[in-house]
């Protein structure tokens, strides 16, 4: 087992922790998404912008709003989607010059 893969168990047990003990709409329970999201960033972007608009879904629903986390939030959102869309276009140029003839 990889060192991400404990970092990723870990915090699903703080996970299923925190939802117990708090409930879903937890500033805590967003902070542990979105450090999920920025563990396998560069493994696996798509599930990392799940963690991320899972996250940005809690925040958008917590009273009193946590600002502060909901930008650093929409932030790596933004940056996983930069990162997405750039390997897209990549793949799409690589396919469109190397096999077609």
């Amino acid at each position: 087992m990889s060192e991400i893969e404990k970092g990723l168990e870990f915090c699903r047990e703080k996970l299923r922790d925190q939802k117990n003990r708090l409930g879903e709409n937890q500033p805590c329970i967003a902070r542990i998404l979105k450090i999920m999201g920025d563990a396998i960033m560069s493994n696996d972007r798509n599930t990392s912008l799940q963690y991320y608009e899972e996250a940005l879904s809690i925040l958008e629903n917590c009273i009193p709003p946590d600002y502060q986390t909901t930008s650093v939030c929409l932030k790596w959102m933004a940056g996983a989607y930069r990162l997405v869309h750039v390997t897209r276009h990549f793949a799409d140029q690589v396919s469109k010059n190397f096999f077609s003839s």
